[in-house]
Parts: C-alpha cells; structure tokens; sequence
C-alpha cells in the first residue's frame, strides 16, 4: 500500500515549508521590485539608525579570529603579537581575509542597531537574502537589528541591499566604532 500525501488534502502537492518560502519569495521579489525601481533608495533617507552595541576592539578582534585559525599559539600570545606589531598589522590581516574569501573571521564582530521608519516588507525582503542578520520589532516602524560583520560586507557588496546597508556603514564611520576596518573594508 502507498503512503498518502499528508498534505495532499489541503491542495498542496509539497511540504508546507516549502509553500511558507514561496510566500516569503513572493515578499522579496516585491521589495527588490520596489528596490530596482529606486523607490527604496529616497526611503532609506528617512531611515533613522543608531549603534546600540558593538563589539570592543573589532579589528583586534577579527585579526585574532584569523591569526588562530592558521596558529596553535594560546589566545594570549596572539593578542600580545598583535599589541606588539599595531593597527597596520591588523589593516594587513583585514585584507588579507577579504582577499582569500575567508569572509568566516569577521562574524566575531557583532553590532546591534536601533533602526527607525522602516517598513516590515523591506524587513523581510533582508530577512530572506540574509537569515543571519536577527531583526526583532520593538513597535510600528521600530526595529532592533543584530548583525556580524560578515553580513554586513555581504549586504554591502549587494546591489539590491546596499543601500540599506550603507547606512549602517555611516552610523560606524560617525560614532568611530572601527576606523581601520571601515577603511579596508569598505574603501573609505
């Protein structure tokens, strides 16, 4: 005997997850549709954005990421060399990163934002490019985001996203959170 297709009763001929992210498709290619028709663009001017938290030393913390990934030297020795040879070095192993495509050690720098007048389909069209990035509604158009850097550079260096993306770029290069990292980072 056959099994019966659980879901063949309610009309859908696959899983309902399935069904669940063709709605979220459907959500996305109306944002990115608004996105492309530059309707977005003059709507993030509207967008206020504010750095709630951030991790300390960012470039410290994304060179000691990379130095131990290619190092059995204990944490302390690495974060004593890295003391010793300065921010230029750090600048070196930044680049170096985004050269080799090793994109995984800037996901140790975490910020979070409070970000203002911003529609729930512009939201959710982020939310599917980018599952990593956490959004939580605080009230209306009030957002708190939770991002790591590496989302961030990949939403920056997409088309569709980077205008959203540019202005939390700003809100660091304003509040001088990682001077050295938006220089390498972002060519600025």
């Amino acid at each position: 005997m056959l099994a019966r297709d659980p879901f063949g009763s309610c009309g859908f001929k696959s899983h309902p997850r399935r069904v669940k992210k063709s709605i979220y498709t459907l959500i996305y290619n109306e944002a990115m549709e608004r996105v492309l028709k530059g309707k977005d663009a003059t709507e993030f001017g509207s967008l206020k954005v504010s750095l709630v938290w951030n991790s300390p030393f960012p470039e410290k913390i994304v060179s000691v990421a990379m130095r131990r990934c290619y190092s059995t030297k204990p944490i302390e020795e690495i974060d004593a060399e890295l003391d010793q040879k300065g921010i230029e070095y750090m600048k070196y192993l930044l680049k170096r990163a985004l050269e080799d495509k090793a994109l995984d050690v800037f996901e140790h720098f975490r910020m979070e934002f409070l970000i203002e007048n911003l529609d729930e389909t512009t939201v959710n069209s982020v939310l599917i490019s980018y599952p990593f990035a956490h959004w939580l509604r605080l009230s209306g158009l009030e957002w708190l985001l939770a991002i790591n850097a590496r989302t961030l550079i990949e939403m920056w260096r997409d088309k569709e996203t980077k205008p959203f993306a540019s202005k939390l770029v700003e809100v660091l290069k304003e509040k001088h959170v990682c001077d050295a990292f938006n220089q390498v980072v972002f060519n600025e």
